[in-house]
């Protein structure tokens, strides 16, 4: 019987070729976690950070400011390596070139130096912008409904634009953000650039400006659309705060005083007016307006000290809606060492609710001290109303009773007063009032 040999690559049962993988992985696992050890015990030395200095000659003010505005080198990146700062400065005559084509200044000449020193890199331009391109010819048209409208006549002799003048393509892009913004403003929602261009002679120096603006027709206010979360108010009740009709040309002004009168009428917590474009009927804009009526009760208290009353303390309340027409009540009750007063105030919205309404007022006033006592009763009745877009003219009449005694005097006194009282609110721009 013959007896058969092993061979190699069964001697311990493992195939030769995966032993020989286990052994490569096993040499590649113990090198790895050298290297780690080694990066761990001796991190690599990080290189130094290079630093810039930018000098630049020959220019001042806004061309200075814009070529740093441009430049790379002036906002390099955190860590600053030789080749980065050497890149950089490379680039720099294109960036500064691009930096005076806004102003102009298309045959420049520049001389650039870029030197080491004990402090870092020091880069050195001088600049000669040369002769700046004039504007030879503007050509602006504007067409639509808005040729005939009297602010866009008097914005196309505001533009920033004119002939004679260095080319700007700052006021360039001035002038046209303004026909925009104008048309946006007066309700021209459908204006658009047919063209705008600059062409350029720059062997003359010259430039041709042309914009050609169609403002399509103006959109005409249409009707406002009140949404609430609940019904707490009448529909016409909120009509009063509209301060336009429709049919009437739309300016953004009219949907800012709409927005004004609801926020300041304290009727509501948030108000949000959006024009309905996308149902526009013959240039006819519908409004929404998303009015949140704040909560309806409000109690207050707080605690003081006047050097009149001593310590005291305040309780009120307020009911900021009694009905659907806006009417509001609120109470005040005040009680010191001295003073004992409480106060109450009926007010019913007029035909402008935000500024026009009448108040009915009543308090009682019981105040003691050492040497004298008074008790006071008054009534009174007023109206206020706005006069033109400023002034609120407020009428008042009250009527007093008191009874009062003074060491060893007593008496009494009623009076009916009578009076007018204008007031106004100035504010910065339209929004901050001082």
């Amino acid at each position: 019987m013959m007896k058969s040999e092993p061979t190699p690559s069964s001697l311990t049962g493992i195939p030769l070729d995966l032993l020989s993988l286990f052994l490569e992985i096993s040499l590649l696992s113990r090198l790895l976690l050298l290297i780690f050890i080694g990066w761990v015990v001796f991190p690599p030395i990080a290189s130094a950070e290079e630093k810039v200095e930018v000098k630049i000659e020959g220019v001042g003010g806004a061309l200075l400011e814009n070529i740093r505005a441009y430049l790379g080198l002036e906002k390099p990146p955190p860590s600053l390596t030789e080749p980065t700062v050497r890149r950089l400065f490379r680039r720099a005559p294109d960036e500064i070139g691009q930096a005076l084509q806004a102003f102009g200044y298309y045959h420049p000449r520049i001389d650039s130096e870029l030197t080491r020193t004990d402090q870092g890199w020091i880069a050195r331009f001088k600049v000669d912008p040369g002769p700046p391109v004039h504007i030879a010819r503007l050509d602006l048209t504007i067409t639509g409904e808005g040729n005939d409208d009297p602010e866009f006549r008097r914005l196309r002799g505001n533009l920033p634009l004119r002939e004679g003048e260095t080319l700007n393509h700052g006021h360039y892009e001035e002038a046209k953000n303004r026909l925009q913004n104008l048309a946006a403003e007066r309700g021209y929602f459908d204006a658009h650039f047919v063209s705008h261009r600059i062409e350029l002679d720059l062997q003359r120096n010259e430039a041709i400006v042309q914009l050609d603006f169609d403002t399509g027709a103006r959109y005409r206010l249409g009707e406002v659309r009140f949404q609430q979360e609940e019904e707490v108010f009448n529909p016409l009740f909120l009509s009063r705060f509209v301060p336009f009709k429709p049919g009437e040309p739309y300016h953004a002004d009219q949907i800012l005083a709409l927005n004004n009168a609801l926020v300041n009428s304290g009727f509501f917590t948030r108000v949000d007016i959006r024009p309905l474009r996308e149902e526009a009927n013959e240039h006819l804009l519908p409004i929404e307006v998303t009015a949140i009526a704040r909560k309806k009760y409000q109690l207050s208290a707080g605690l003081g000290y006047g050097t009149d009353t001593g310590p005291r303390a305040i309780l009120g309340w307020e009911n900021h809606r009694i009905n659907q027409w806006g009417h509001r009540f609120k109470s005040e009750l005040e009680l010191s060492l001295l003073r004992k007063r409480w106060t109450a105030d009926y007010q019913i919205p007029l035909r402008r609710p935000a500024t026009d309404k009448f108040d009915f007022q009543a308090g009682i006033q019981q105040e003691e001290t050492v040497t004298s006592e008074s008790r006071l009763a008054e009534v009174g009745l007023s109206r206020s109303v706005l006069l033109g877009s400023e002034w609120i003219e407020t009428l008042f009449i009250n009527y007093r009773a008191e009874k009062f005694e003074v060491g060893d005097v007593q008496g009494n006194s009623r009076l009916i007063l009578p009076g007018v009282t204008f007031s106004r609110t100035l504010t910065d721009g339209r929004l901050v009032p001082r």
